[in-house]
């Protein structure tokens, strides 16, 4: 008898599909993604703002919120609180996303704006394994961790901006379902002060996507990194990487990178310390160092 209602229910539902019959099995929704919080050395960007002769305004709203916001990032150097007479460079912001459960997160950095935009979606790192993320335009990476308490999904997103530019602008979206469907974007920007840039003996960077800055700073790549396994297979190892393009080379001017690579030579190589042409070692030094707080000092 169950058997059989169950059956003249369906049937039902079926002929009546525009009635509300339940839906089932839709899986995962996507929702517009909500800046829920930003942890930044800086301030936010309210009204109108102008950042390489392009005009900005942006609405200040309360956090969550899905509309695009701006944050300047400054100064270019913060003083170590363990130790005051060390510093290092303001190069990380960390956006907190929510989304809907059980859904993914797309984080994009916009190479050109237009109609539509000009994307590079960016490869997703563990933050907190070293080295962490590298610069969201020329690595294109950014450092993502989530939670899912079944109602909301919140990223924990680690955006890491070079010393040496004007602005930076991502987008993010919220996806689920097969073939996927996307909500978004969610639009943040990030602007340096040019007066507050640290762009000292760092070169240009031109690689692969399309992209190509004429200025990095002296933390950045010059060109990718190689693709490809290790000679023999061996492994990728992690070196701390200390630079130092100031003048004088003062011990509270030098800069860590992280850096997963085959050799010493590669570093030196895509760090633009070789080849043809090479004038960062007429200005920078450049060390393997024992690990960040070895370079940089203490936290």
């Amino acid at each position: 008898m169950n058997r059989l209602v169950a059956i003249l229910g369906l049937v039902s539902c079926l002929a009546l599909v525009g009635a509300g019959c339940p839906h089932q099995g839709t899986g995962p929704t996507p929702v517009t993604p909500m800046l829920v919080n930003m942890k930044v050395v800086g301030q936010q960007v309210c009204g109108p703002f102008v950042s390489q002769a392009l005009n900005y305004a942006f609405t200040c709203n309360g956090l969550p919120s899905p509309v695009p916001s701006g944050w300047q990032m400054t100064p270019v150097r913060v003083p170590s609180v363990a130790d005051p007479t060390r510093s290092h460079t303001n190069r990380i912001a960390i956006l907190t996303v929510s989304g809907g459960s059980g859904t993914e997160l797309d984080v994009e950095y916009v190479v050109n704006a237009g109609n539509p935009n000009t994307n590079r979606l960016l490869t997703q790192v563990d933050p907190n394994q070293p080295p962490g993320p590298g610069e969201v335009a020329i690595k294109k990476q950014v450092g993502v961790s989530a939670t899912d308490d079944g109602a909301t999904k919140t990223w924990t997103v680690s955006v890491n901006v070079s010393t040496c530019v004007e602005m930076r602008h991502i987008q993010l979206f919220d996806r689920a379902g097969s073939p996927p469907v996307r909500k978004g974007p969610l639009d943040v920007y990030f602007f340096r002060d040019p007066a507050d840039e640290d762009c000292g003996g760092g070169g240009s960077y031109s690689g692969g996507g399309g992209i190509s800055i004429a200025r990095v700073g002296p933390g950045d790549q010059t060109k990718d990194s190689p693709t490809g396994p290790c000679p023999g297979n061996a492994p990728r190892t992690l070196f701390n990487v200390c630079q130092n393009c100031a003048f004088g080379h003062p011990q509270n001017a030098n800069e860590w990178t992280g850096y997963e690579g085959c050799s010493w030579q590669e570093v030196l190589d895509v760090f633009g310390y070789t080849g043809v042409g090479a004038t960062k070692p007429q200005i920078c030094t450049i060390r393997q160092a024992a690990s960040r707080e070895d370079c940089e000092g203490p936290p």
